[in-house]
C-alpha cells in the first residue's frame, strides 16, 4: 500500500473527525473543502431557472452534487469530492475552475426538490458530453477520466475505506426513491428466500438432475451433496453496489447489493432448479 496515500487518508480522517466533533459537519464534510468552494462564485438556485446536466450544487450546505436530471420529486446525480487521490475505476474525475474533483458514479443520489441547493457552476462541455453519454446512452466513462483500478471490495485499500465513509454520509439520498425501511442488504435476504423456497411444490413429472440455471442477471447453483443452494448475481451489479428488486412469486424485496452471492441450506429431494429459477425474478430496482 502507498505510504503517501496512507498519510493523506490519515489527514482526511482527522479533518472529518474534527468537523464532526466541532459541529462543522453542518457546513460540509470538512472545512478545507468548503473553504475552497466558498472561494468559487456560488449563486442562489433562484438565479438559475433552468437546471442542466453537468451543473454543480452544494446540497443543504453539506456536500457537492453533480446534477444529471430529475425524476418525480427528486433531482438525480452523484456526490462529488475533491480528494482525487482516492478516485477509482468506478469514478468520474474532472476539473472545475483550477481544481480536480471526482464523482462517485456507482451511487446515484435522489435529492428532494424542496431541499436547499446553492448553484456553484457547470462543467466544461467535454465533461458534460461524457456525463451525458454515461447517464443517457449507457456509454462507459473513458479511462482517462477514471481513477486507479483496484479491488473495489477490498477494505485494505485506502480508496475503499475513503469511499465507504463518504457514501455513508449520503446513503439516505441513495435510497430516496424508496422508503428507507423497505431497503435491505442482499445478504440479509437469505432467511426470507429460504422460507419461501421451502413452500414451493415442484411438479413430480418434471424431476431432473440438472443443478444449475441462468435467468436475467442471476444464476442458481445447487450442490446435492451439501444441500447448498447458491444465488449468484452478475458481477457488474456487485461492482456498482446496485439497488435490485427481488421477487419470489408474490413477495417482493428492494435490496442494496453488498455481496455477490448468498448460500441457503435446502433439504428437499424434489427440488428442480430450472423450475425454481422461473419462480424468482431479480432486476434493477
Amino acid at each position: 500500500m502507498s505510504e503517501r496515500l496512507k498519510d493523506i487518508y490519515e489527514i482526511y480522517t482527522k479533518l472529518k473527525l474534527n468537523n464532526e466533533e466541532s459541529g462543522a459537519g453542518d457546513k460540509g464534510d470538512y472545512k478545507e473543502f468548503m473553504n475552497t468552494i466558498k472561494e468559487i462564485r456560488i449563486e442562489s438556485d433562484h438565479s438559475k431557472p433552468a437546471l442542466e446536466i453537468g451543473e454543480l450544487y452544494i446540497v443543504d450546505g453539506k456536500f457537492m452534487f453533480l446534477l444529471t436530471g430529475e425524476v418525480s420529486g427528486f433531482f438525480t446525480g452523484f456526490k462529488v469530492t475533491e480528494w482525487v487521490d482516492f478516485a477509482t475505476q468506478n469514478d468520474f474525475v474532472f476539473k472545475f475552475e483550477t481544481d480536480e474533483y471526482f464523482a462517485f458514479m456507482d451511487y446515484e443520489l435522489y435529492i428532494p426538490k424542496n431541499l436547499p441547493m446553492a448553484y456553484v457552476g457547470i462543467l466544461e462541455d467535454k465533461y458534460v458530453d461524457v456525463l451525458f453519454e454515461y447517464t443517457v446512452n449507457g456509454v462507459d466513462i473513458p479511462k482517462k477520466y477514471k481513477g486507479l483500478t483496484i479491488p473495489i471490495d477490498d477494505e485494505n485499500y485506502y480508496q475503499v475505506k475513503f469511499r465507504n465513509q463518504e457514501i455513508a454520509d449520503v446513503l439516505p439520498y441513495h435510497f430516496n426513491q424508496f422508503e428507507v425501511s423497505d431497503v435491505i442488504f442482499f445478504s440479509e435476504l437469505k432467511d426470507s428466500i429460504k422460507q419461501r423456497i421451502e413452500k414451493i411444490n415442484y411438479p413430480k413429472a418434471a424431476a431432473t438432475a440438472k443443478h444449475t440455471a441462468r435467468k436475467g442477471i442471476f444464476s442458481l447453483y445447487f450442490d446435492r451433496q451439501t444441500n447448498i443452494l447458491k444465488i449468484i448475481l452478475d458481477e457488474e451489479y456487485v461492482k456498482k453496489n446496485a439497488l435490485i428488486r427481488v421477487q419470489i412469486e408474490d413477495d417482493e424485496f428492494i435490496c442494496l447489493v453488498d455481496k455477490g452471492e448468498i448460500e441457503i441450506e435446502i433439504f428437499d429431494d424434489n427440488i428442480i432448479i430450472p423450475y425454481l429459477a422461473d419462480k424468482i425474478d431479480i432486476t434493477n430496482a
